[in-house]
């Protein structure tokens, strides 16, 4: 396969790699990807202008064309920038790199009009781009995961070593000719590297990209089941949360503590304090009781907003006798706390113990007997299961 032909499929597959990062870049509506598109698509545009090298005239085929090929590397360097929100994406030094690029290609086209020139600037400034992008890709830890890093690493560091050793080749056998096609051992080394690096860096897109989807998946689920098991206002687990427990099966049967206590919670007279002093007002009471509550229980025992004004407290470890003074606590502490708007509550407590053999919704139904006795007897005490 002569040079030519290889610019021809160079173009081709370019082309393709540029329209699939298009579609790619209007599904996703977003910056890195748009970037990563432009810079394909203008260095597949500089790919067709070099086959217009010996026939067209040198400012469009030679000195155009080669400086339409460092979009790609522009393009990925800023869109990879974009992607790990580094601001801005496009830094100042770009265009002194651009600059730099532009002065070259004038004066190895229209100066010393020398291929072997021209091509080793090229490299020397992919090389350059490629070891920003490697630097990058180093320092980035915490955005993407270990294994993304390290193919991304790598494959910059490869591609930098790749254009240093296409350096060395031009030293070695590159000819004194004015366009690429008639040097036959560092131009199809030079189409080769770049057929394999546009296949590269389109894959690592990808990766990258679908990496991101994946952990930003499972960041949003984990958000999800977390709002699924907490009460919004007070921060507490939800009546939800309780339900999903294993408390009755083999594996929680293996785990259960000697003992084990509910206390369930009601605020009492709670409708009197949204009627006379508003819904703000009892949602300030609910998320004060909560913390009261949550303060004066231990770490390990879960606490549950169970609906409106009622608490539920899972006190493992804890008897009848030391669930019934940490209710004591809990009610004490909560006709304590007194609003700056003068309001107090009071709460009533009902506490079950976890009878040999009791199944869940038992337990909870004598715990939830308790508190009605609490309620009916007076309010604002505690009360202990049959």
């Amino acid at each position: 396969m002569d040079n030519r032909t290889l610019v021809v499929v160079g173009f081709a597959l370019g082309l393709i790699e540029f329209l699939l990062l298009l579609a790619f870049a209007l599904y996703r509506k977003e910056e890195p990807t748009t970037r990563y598109a432009v810079g394909y698509g203008i260095a597949v545009a500089g790919s067709l202008l070099l086959l217009g090298q010996g026939t067209v005239h040198p400012f469009v085929s030679v000195f155009l064309a080669n400086s339409l090929l460092f979009a790609l590397p522009f393009g990925l360097l800023s869109g990879f920038r974009s992607f790990f929100g580094i601001a801005p994406a496009w830094p100042r030094r770009f265009w002194a790199y651009i600059a730099l690029a532009a002065l070259g290609m004038l004066l190895t086209t229209f100066v010393f009009d020398s291929y072997a020139i021209r091509a080793t600037v090229f490299s020397l400034i992919e090389a350059l781009l490629f070891a920003a992008g490697a630097v990058l890709f180093a320092t980035r830890r915490r955005e993407i995961p270990f294994f993304v890093q390290v193919v991304a690493f790598g494959q910059s560091a490869l591609l930098f070593v790749a254009q240093l050793v296409r350096i060395a080749l031009l030293q070695r056998y590159g000819v004194d000719s004015a366009h690429l096609f008639d040097d036959a051992v560092t131009t199809p080394f030079t189409l080769l590297l770049m057929l394999v690096s546009g296949v590269l860096w389109v894959k690592l897109i990808l990766l990258a990209d679908g990496t991101r989807l994946v952990e930003e998946m499972r960041r949003r689920n984990r958000h999800l089941e977390t709002l699924a098991r907490t009460d919004e206002l007070t921060g507490l687990l939800n009546r939800n949360a309780f339900e999903l427990l294993d408390l009755d099966g083999p594996a929680a049967e293996r785990r259960r503590p000697v003992q084990a206590s509910i206390l369930l919670l009601d605020l009492d007279d709670f409708k009197r304090i949204n009627d006379e002093f508003g819904h703000q007002a009892g949602d300030a009471a609910l998320v004060r009781t909560a913390a009261r509550i949550r303060g004066l229980v231990r770490f390990s025992d879960p606490v549950f907003r169970w609906g409106g004004e009622e608490f539920l407290v899972l006190a493992t470890g804890l008897g009848l006798t030391d669930a019934a003074v940490l209710g004591e606590r809990i009610r004490a502490a909560v006709q304590a706390d007194v609003s700056e708007k003068g309001i107090c509550c009071t709460v009533s407590v009902g506490i079950a113990e976890r009878k040999a053999g009791e199944d869940k919704d038992a337990w909870f139904r004598r715990a939830d007997q308790a508190l009605y006795r609490a309620k009916d007897t007076g309010k604002n005490r505690v009360q202990l299961a049959l």
